[in-house]
C-alpha cells in the first residue's frame, strides 16, 4: 500500500459549490523520491488524518493502514444494491425491486457456496 505521511502546514481551504471542500497543505522539500509517491497518489481516493502533532503514534498508523475505504463514500454493500437496482430498472420480468434483490442474492450466495465445495 502506498502512503504519503510527512509534517505539513493547513494553508488554506474553501467550500465548493458541490458542497466539498479545497484544502491546500504545504510540506518542507521533498526527496526525489517523496515527489514520485506524491505524483502516483495525483488523482487517487484515500484518506486524510491531520493532527497538530508532527508525529503519529504508532496504533494511529495501524488504524489508518487497517481502514476500510469507501468508494466515494459508498460502501461495498451499498454499491452492490445501487448497481442491483440499475439492473433491475433493466429488466422485464415484472418481478418488484425487493423480489428482484432477494432472487439475485439468493443467486449469488448459491453460486459461491457452490464454490465451498
Amino acid at each position: 500500500m502506498l502512503r504519503f505521511l510527512k509534517p505539513a502546514i493547513l494553508k488554506t481551504y474553501r467550500p465548493k459549490v458541490d458542497g466539498s471542500i479545497s484544502i491546500t497543505f504545504e510540506t518542507n522539500e521533498l526527496a526525489p523520491e517523496d515527489i514520485v509517491n506524491l505524483h502516483s497518489l495525483h488523482n487517487t481516493y484515500g484518506v486524510l488524518y491531520f493532527k497538530q502533532e508532527s508525529q503519529l503514534t504508532e496504533q494511529e498508523l495501524k488504524d489508518l493502514d487497517s481502514l476500510e475505504m469507501e468508494y466515494n463514500g459508498i460502501s461495498k454493500s451499498k454499491r452492490l444494491k445501487n448497481v442491483l437496482y440499475r439492473l433491475w430498472e433493466k429488466d422485464k420480468s415484472g418481478m418488484t425491486n425487493e423480489q428482484f434483490y432477494a432472487k439475485t442474492m439468493d443467486n449469488l450466495i448459491e453460486h459461491f457456496k457452490k464454490k465451498l465445495d
